[in-house]
């Protein structure tokens, strides 16, 4: 409920406030009512709510207004009333006389609708005869609306037209008390006979159904009401018996489908009359604040009064209705707390106030003097002797509802919580100064459980589990210790404000601003938060009812928690629909009887009324595409393809729930499953052409669901080059193209398969070569010459190690010289064996070394064969060779970096000199270096490699340096 009709409604029942009164829910401009002075309402065969206002038209969805004004084309801002046709036309009586009407999302009148300009005048009377037919009224004309086309009958000249009817699609006027019949040959009325109808005052002629109607009458001092049943067919009128009125008639409210007669008096009092038959007997009265307008009744049983200056006013069909308790607006009470006992309810405010209710009404309070003034009443529980405690903000006291009498406990203590320990008959006391136990039978028997400690909220029984709760966290008493409670309550992470135990013995806890939690057996089983529908987080109270249903009192609203098994559901409960505001401080729960305290008193209603279910229609009302808003009724669009951003608007039409739905939506050619919205609409950007079906369901605040999914399609068509022939022949050409280029590289594949294989040959002659250099007769000569004069110099043993290693490296250079590539062992093993003959076939002229990286793989088939060998037998002949005065040393480094780098290192005389020394000589020069450098370049073409090698004469970085470094890098 609005807060400014909370204040009239307390306001006016300051002086009643023994009486109770139906909550509604109010409309004004600030909730986006285009005016506060409405003239009249309708609900149109859709279910949408309209209002005639003096600033326009008003559309209402249960969520928001749309509004319509003269730049939508009505014809004047000021609407005196509305009327829908059978075909779902809404004509509006606009103040100037001008006619308009509303189809299919767009407001017509006589500028884009031309036939419209036929009418003159009418006087504010439309009615639908027949389908597909409507007939204005004029000052002196009639004009019927059919197929789009206006025609025009003269009236008869007489004082006053009151009815026009019709019988077997003819039509009547009567005026006076004479009936005219339509011509349509001669497009006049004529008289067709006299009826027994007085012509005398300021009447009105209201059809009620099936030939019955009721003439109504006024002159200075009384209002007259006729019923007449009028056989047009036979020419007879059969009058019942008149009802007087006193007081004066503003209008008249006809209700066919519930077969009620509205009557809106000038007191603001409203009395339905049943007219389902001639006793025309009251059913109901109402009375309002203000002067009422118009009431329409919608379909899902909820009643809306319109005011001529105060907005427009909800009762909801869920009948719930408020108690304002405080009798003085000047100091207006807070309530805290609610408990009931033999029929009856109390209720207890922060002045020491208790409120006693009986059916629904105040009929007493009692104030408890004992205390102080502004004494808050915390809790309230009644004991088996009936005897009801009272905690308070200055101590405890008993109030003895059988004599009607306060005793007040001699414990001065801020009071948080008070619980009932049934099986010990004790009552168990929260307080500011510790947690303390009051025997029921002799209240001077205090025992304190723990004291001189803030104690802000108790549950359990002394003699089973007792829980309370400090500033320091919860604690467990066994009965006779308090023992932390460390395995699950550093969850709360928040202050603990109450707690309740259900009959299967879970502990709710509800926290100050980390919801409420449910414990069993240690263990945490659920955790309510504002995820799983809480409004908020702060928690004031916890109920359990008979049902074993929990009720959770928070700073935004009731909610009432079922837990079924593994599952559970929440129903909430708020100004929205059934509370008076809410600030909900304590909740009882009598049978179905629910009794809600808020701030500013208490609200009560039958929990079956809600639990009933209905189903609602959900629309799309609005298409925007771009900057074009369309409100349409269509279900079938196009656009073209760079309108491809699209806004749809819907309505869920549940007024219950105000706007508090929730929608899920999908489009069936993009989604697998729903999507959920609390939004009113939803965007889709960047959609490509195509067709699209896009679908909408809606659930309300009480788990009813729409009666169907709404639905659209709409096509964003492709341009001329996203057509589908042109696809195909696009992708033809791209076909021919495959195969074009597929042709080319076969072409390019044998003429590269073609130059491998020239190269695979070049590189077999090349490592032929290679061998044959590498392995050259007169090392091999140098060799058996070393082993012969091992034997002439009687030293066999030697020259069998020689002879030994020299098959060993000879049987190993076949073996490989078919390999392109070889392993780091095989490498490994291979130039060890060389330098053992090499070293040997010199007399250990040098010495030698070889390092692996142990990060290395040394299996796999990374190192060209062959390759090192050359280099290493030119640093002993051409280098090593000529030291004089120093041994020779050799180092071989196998390293790993972001590649196998391979570093040769000898300390001859190094390149320069070396070269110096052959030319001197025959001028012989060793090809064995030009054979790998070539072998090298033939593998990097073949497998793609990136073999570099890089040989550098130490002496050229450093002159005080001799020697030469050949650096091998091998991409892994």
């Amino acid at each position: 409920m609005k807060p400014s009709f909370l204040f009239i409604l307390i306001l006016c029942l300051g002086f009643c406030s023994f009486s109770q009164e139906e909550l509604f829910r109010g409309y004004t401009v600030r909730d986006g009512l285009a005016s506060n002075m409405v003239y009249s309402a309708i609900e149109d065969k859709n279910g949408f709510l309209w209002f005639a206002t003096t600033a326009g038209v008003c559309r209402f969805d249960g969520t928001s207004f749309t509004n319509f004004s003269t730049n939508d084309g009505l014809t004047d801002i000021v609407v005196i009333g509305m009327f829908e046709d059978n075909d779902g036309r809404i004509w509006f009586v606009c103040y100037n006389q001008q006619p308009c009407f509303y189809f299919k999302g767009k407001i017509f009148n006589a500028s884009n609708f031309k036939e419209l300009q036929k009418i003159k005048s009418y006087n504010w009377h439309v009615r639908s005869i027949n389908k597909d037919e409507v007939w204005l009224l004029g000052k002196d004309h009639i004009y019927r609306f059919k197929n789009d086309k206006f025609s025009e009958y003269s009236l008869p000249k007489a004082d006053d037209v009151s009815l026009i009817t019709s019988v077997d699609s003819t039509i009547y006027a009567i005026k006076g008390s004479v009936l005219f019949i339509l011509d349509k040959n001669n497009e006049k009325f004529v008289p067709y006979s006299t009826l027994n109808i007085p012509v005398t005052g300021r009447r009105k002629i209201i059809e009620i159904g099936k030939g019955r109607y009721l003439l109504y009458q006024t002159d200075d001092q009384y209002n007259y009401i006729t019923p007449y049943t009028i056989d047009l067919s036979n020419n007879i009128v059969t009058k019942k018996t008149s009802y007087v009125f006193k007081k004066e008639i503003v209008k008249l409210v006809p209700d066919r489908t519930n077969n009620i007669l509205r009557i809106i008096f000038e007191d603001n009092t409203v009395i339905e009359k049943d007219i389902s038959n001639d006793s025309f007997k009251t059913i109901s009265e109402y009375n309002y604040n203000a002067a009422v307008s118009d009431i329409v009744i919608d379909k899902q049983g909820n009643k809306w009064v319109t005011f001529l200056h105060d907005g427009v006013e909800m009762f909801p069909k869920i009948r719930a209705y408020t108690v304002p308790l405080s009798a003085d607006i000047k100091t207006p009470s807070t309530y805290y707390s609610i408990v009931g006992t033999n029929g009856q309810i109390i209720a207890g405010d922060n002045n020491n106030t208790l409120y006693f209710l009986a059916n629904g009404k105040l009929f007493r309070t009692q104030h408890e003097n004992f205390f102080p003034r502004n004494n808050r009443i915390r809790n309230m529980v009644m004991d088996k002797h009936n005897k009801l405690w009272i905690g308070m903000d200055d101590g405890v006291c008993i109030y003895d509802v059988d004599k009607k009498q306060f005793h007040p406990i001699n414990i001065k203590r801020n009071i948080k919580e008070i619980k009932y320990d049934e099986a010990n008959d004790l009552m168990l006391i929260a307080s500011s100064q510790g947690l303390f136990s009051i025997s029921c039978k002799d209240t001077s028997q205090v025992s304190y459980i723990v004291d001189n400690v803030r104690v802000t909220s108790v549950a359990g029984s002394l003699s089973d589990t007792c829980w309370y709760e400090t500033l320091n966290g919860l604690y467990l008493y066994n009965g006779k210790t308090s023992v932390p409670e460390t395995v699950f309550s550093p969850s709360f992470k928040n202050r603990i404000t109450c707690m309740g135990i259900d009959k299967s013995k879970n502990l709710w806890v509800g926290t100050s601003s980390n919801g409420v939690f449910v414990v069993r057996s240690n263990k945490i089983i659920y955790h309510f938060t504002m995820a799983d529908g809480l409004a908020s987080n702060s928690c004031n109270n916890i109920f359990i009812d008979e049902r074993n249903e929990a009720w959770i009192c928070t700073v935004l609203g009731l909610y009432h928690v079922v837990i079924n098994k593994d599952s559970f559901s929440i129903n909430k409960y708020s100004d929205k629909n059934t509370l008076m505001d809410d600030q909900v401080n304590d909740v009882l729960v009598v049978k179905d009887t629910v009794y809600v305290v808020s701030s500013t008193g208490i609200t009560f209603f039958n929990k079956r009324d809600i639990a009933e279910k209905y189903l609602f229609p959900i629309y799309i009302t609005k298409v925007k595409v771009g900057n074009n808003e369309q409100y349409t009724t269509d279900s079938i669009f196009h656009f073209d393809s760079k309108q491809n951003t699209i806004s749809i608007s819907f309505s869920g039409l549940s007024y219950l729930s105000s706007g508090e739905i929730r929608y899920a939506y999908y489009i069936e050619e993009l989604n697998d499953k729903p999507l959920f919205t609390k939004s009113n609409s939803i965007t889709y950007s960047g959609l490509s052409p195509g067709t699209y079906n896009f679908y909408v369901s809606a659930t309300d605040l009480f788990g009813n669901k729409s009666i169907r999914p709404a639905h659209i399609e709409f096509t964003i068509v492709p341009e001329w080059y996203q057509l589908i022939w042109l696809r195909w022949l696009a992708a033809l050409a791209l076909v021919a193209i495959a195969i074009f280029i597929t042709f080319k590289y076969s072409k390019q594949h044998e003429k590269r398969k073609r130059l491998r294989s020239e190269l695979s040959q070049t590189i077999s002659r090349l490592e032929l070569e290679a061998i044959h250099s590498q392995i050259k007769p007169h090392f091999i000569f140098n060799c058996l010459n070393a082993i012969q004069n091992a034997v002439y110099n009687n030293n066999v043993e030697s020259a069998s190690y020689f002879i030994n290693r020299f098959a060993k490296l000879m049987r190993k250079a076949l073996m490989l010289s078919k390999e392109s590539f070889i392993s780091i062992d095989e490498e490994y093993e291979f130039i060890n064996n060389y330098l053992e003959v090499e070293k040997l076939r010199h007399n250990n002229r040098f010495d030698y070394s070889i390092e692996v990286d142990p990060a290395l793989n040394k299996s796999a088939s990374i190192v060209p064969a062959f390759v090192l060998q050359p280099f290493i037998e030119n640093g002993i002949n051409h280098g090593i060779k000529y030291l004089k005065d120093e041994k020779g040393l050799i180092t071989l480094k196998f390293t790993k970096t972001d590649t196998l780098e391979i570093r040769l290192d000898d300390n001859g005389i190094g390149i320069c000199a070396s070269k110096k020394i052959s030319e001197n000589r025959s001028g012989h020069s060793s090809k064995g270096i030009e054979l790998v450098t070539a072998r090298i370049a033939s593998l990097n073409k073949i497998y793609s490699k990136n073999i570099q090698i890089k040989i550098v004469d130490k002496t050229e970085l450093d002159k005080n340096e001799r020697g030469t470094t050949v650096i091998l890098s091998i991409n892994l």
